[in-house]
Formats: C-alpha cells, sequence, structure tokens
C-alpha cells in the first residue's frame, strides 16, 4: 500500500522527524556554543591553578638547587676549620660560605652541628652538618590557599687523606726531580703528585716505566709517555706541607755504633754513630722516637725488620757525620708511624741542617718487600727506589727533594679516607653527605 509523506503543516520546509526536505539533520550550533563556553569557564580556574603551580614548583626546584650548592659550599667552609686550634669558628666559616653561594642570611635559617645529628656520621666529632632552611617562593600559590613551605638542603663535610698528595717534591730547579725509568712502576691510589722544579724536564718517566697517580702537577714541564694522566704543567710551585714540625730534643748517646745480627727488641733512644740491622737480624722496633745521631739507618743482608709507633729522626752531630738512610734486605721492613702526638704521621724525618744537599737515600734488593705506613720526610735529599724492589704501602706520604724509581721496582701508594696517620693540616675537606 502506498502511504502518503505526511508534511510538517507548520513549517512546510521538514517534516515531524526534524529532517530538512533536504534530509539532513539539523544541528543546534548555538548551544553548542554555548555548552563549550560553559566548559572552559568552569576548567579555566583548575587550568590557571595548575600552571601557577607548575612555575612556583619549578622555580622551588632551581631555588632547591641553588641552596644545596650554598649547603654544600657551606659545609666544606666548616669543614676546613677542624685544622685550627679548638677547631675554629665553625659557625662563622659555614655563614660565609653560604652567603658567598648567594643565600640572604636574615632570610634564611643557617644550623651547623658539630658532630652531626643525623645520617651515617652522626655523632662523629670529624665531621659537620650544615643545614639551610628558607621559605619556598609562592607567587602563584598562595593567591590560591597554599599555604607556605619551606625548602631545606643538607651537607655533611669532614677532613679526609684520600685526594691529597702523597708525593710532594720539593726541589725548585732541577731535572729529573720526578724519574721513573727502566721497566719500573708507581701505581698512587687516591693521590696526587706535585713537582716543584721549574725546569723543562722536572718529570721524565722513559723506557718501559709507569707512573700512575690521581693528577701529577709539576711546575716546569714533563718528558716522556709513562704518565697516567697526563701531567699538568707550569703550575704554581707549594711550600714545604711539613715546615710545621719541630725537631725532638735530646742529648748524649744511650748507644754508639750499634748493630744487631739476631732476633731481638730495640728500643727508642739516642744512638751515636747510626743503626746497623744485618745477618739474618728479625727485629722489632718499640714504638717511639729513634734519635739517629749520625751514621744513618741501615738494614742490609738477609734481615727483616717491624714496628708500629715508630719514628725515626736522620741528624748528626759533632764527631758524628750524617748519613743517608739506606735498606737493602732481601727480606722485609714493615714499619708504620704514630697516630698521635707531636709525630703523628710522621716515619722518617731528616734533620734539613744536616743532611747533605744531593745525597741519596736507598731502597733496593733483590727480592725486597716493604711497606712504609706514614710521612717519609726528606727535604734535602733524594729518595731513590730501584733494583728488584716492591714497596707496597697502605698510606705513605714521601716529601722529598727528588724522587727516582727504576730498573724493575715497584712503588704503590693507596691513602685511606680513614687513616689517622697524617696530620690533621695535610688532609682537605670533602663532601661526604
Amino acid at each position: 500500500m502506498h502511504i502518503p509523506f505526511l508534511l510538517n503543516k507548520r513549517s512546510g520546509s521538514g517534516n515531524a522527524l526534524g529532517r530538512t526536505t533536504s534530509g539532513c539533520v539539523a544541528h543546534n550550533h548555538d548551544g553548542e556554543r554555548g555548552a563549550l563556553v560553559i566548559a572552559f569557564a568552569l576548567a579555566l580556574p583548575v587550568i590557571l591553578g595548575g600552571l601557577a603551580l607548575a612555575v612556583d614548583m619549578g622555580h622551588s626546584y632551581s631555588v632547591k638547587t641553588e641552596l644545596q650548592a650554598a649547603a654544600d659550599a657551606a659545609a666544606l667552609a666548616a669543614a676546613q676549620e677542624l685544622k685550627l686550634d679548638d677547631n675554629g669558628d665553625v659557625t662563622a666559616a659555614a655563614e660565609a660560605g653560604a652567603a658567598g653561594n648567594g643565600v640572604d642570611l636574615g632570610a634564611a635559617t643557617l644550623t651547623v652541628n658539630h658532630p652531626p645529628t643525623a645520617g651515617s656520621r652522626a655523632g662523629n666529632n670529624d665531621y659537620i652538618e650544615v643545614v639551610i632552611t628558607e621559605p619556598a617562593p609562592s607567587y602563584f600559590s598562595a593567591a590560591l590557599g597554599v599555604g607556605e613551605k619551606d625548602i631545606a638542603s643538607r651537607a655533611v663535610a669532614g677532613l679526609h687523606a684520600s685526594g691529597a698528595a702523597c708525593v710532594v717534591l720539593l726541589n725548585n730547579g732541577d731535572e729529573k726531580a720526578l724519574h721513573a725509568s727502566g721497566k719500573a712502576e708507581a701505581h698512587l691510589t687516591n693521590c696526587s703528585v706535585y713537582v716543584n722544579s721549574d725546569d723543562d724536564k722536572a718529570a721524565i718517566a722513559e723506557g718501559d716505566s709507569e707512573f700512575v697517580a690521581t693528577d701529577i702537577l709539576v711546575a716546569g714541564d714533563h718528558y716522556g709517555g709513562g704518565f697516567t694522566p697526563e701531567p699538568t704543567t707550569d703550575v704554581d710551585q707549594v711550600s714545604d706541607p711539613m715546615d710545621y714540625l719541630t725537631k725532638p730534643s735530646y742529648s748524649g748517646c744511650n748507644h754508639t755504633d750499634y748493630y744487631v745480627e739476631n732476633t731481638t727488641t730495640i728500643y727508642p733512644g739516642v744512638y751515636c754513630n747510626g743503626i746497623l740491622i744485618k745477618g739474618n737480624a728479625n727485629i722489632t722496633m718499640a714504638p717511639g722516637e729513634y734519635i739517629i745521631k749520625g751514621g744513618g739507618f741501615r738494614v742490609t743482608d738477609d734481615s727483616q725488620v717491624q714496628g708500629d709507633g715508630v719514628m725515626i729522626f736522620n741528624t748528626g752531630s759533632g764527631s758524628y757525620d750524617w748519613k743517608p738512610l739506606e735498606i737493602a734486605t732481601t727480606k722485609t721492613v714493615d714499619l708504620s708511624a704514630p697516630d698521635s702526638g707531636a709525630y703523628q704521621g710522621v716515619l722518617i724525618y731528616e734533620d734539613a741542617d744536616r743532611a747533605e744537599q744531593g745525597e741519596i737515600n736507598i731502597i733496593k734488593g733483590n727480592g725486597f718487600m716493604g711497606s712504609l705506613s706514614g710521612i717519609v720526610y726528606l727535604p734535602k735529599t733524594k729518595l731513590l727506589v730501584h733494583n728488584n724492589t716492591q714497596l707496597v704501602n697502605q698510606n705513605l706520604m714521601i716529601v722529598a727533594d727528588m724522587l727516582e724509581i727504576n730498573d724493575d721496582a715497584i712503588l704503590s701508594i693507596a691513602v685511606d679516607d680513614t687513616t689517622d696517620l697524617f696530620p690533621i693540616g695535610l688532609q682537605h675537606a670533602r663532601l661526604v653527605e
């Protein structure tokens, strides 16, 4: 049956189903636009609030980064004060370090804790904790009802031997102040080398030798390809780090022309015309100060020596002429310095007023293995490590006029952060937290 199409009598142009005469659906564009405007109006505060919070958070992060840098600087500055008598003024040093890094001490709160009150170093007097707190910037957040918050940064620093110079060569103008040759090897871990000589060949590593350290700093220039890393040249000369030492007081002679060739213990005292350890001797040196009044300290043949808390002062007087040290044994020498007192860390102390410039202190031996812990101070003379010598040391510092390593000798030095051997004046501040 044919059903006629029913026209909408009121429009004549559409039908009861809301279609136009062309058959398309009619849209209410004005209504949609209105709905979008309302939705956007409702969402706008949320969008603006989110943007405002993002801006404040971004700026807070930037301030946090700057505040951390200031806390680090403040802790390092305060830790340096630990070198001074009565620990100096750690608070004033921290404030200066923070202010120098842009902190407004009128607006910020700076707290110095010695020892730290938190973290892995809590209660340890060798470290200083600095906490800097200041209000977070709030350009937009406050208008949205977000309360003010503080930004805090914390740093902990202390003094460490690691990374400091473990070889300082004081000669200021000669060639080969530092000299490695043959198949000699030097491996210095966590420590640097300073060569004061301004000669064009102040430091030489030639042949098949290797000389490896954290840094190698030379006032003059270097020659040879055995250095790792490449030395930094034309640096400023450094002062003698041991010039704070005062000579021990002594008188008379406890022993004269002393030698030993058996198994025994020897004791501190004044040894006129030196100590000679020879033959198959097996010697223990009791802790204390050994004054070598002329004649030198010599270990030869198949002898061996050990001792903790030992300080050897090599001098001369009157008819007892100064002589250099010589360790030339096939066995072992294992000595460590005092860990406290006036000679903390000082194992060998050469009297610069008695020593003869250019003389050589020798460590050598066929198969010799030794370990020296502490400071070997030879301000007027050279230290020569040669032959088939293995000198493997934990926490050794060499301060000498010159240093030479040759033949198949091996010199190994590793400096430990926790060592008490090096005097506090030779340590440097380092961040640990």
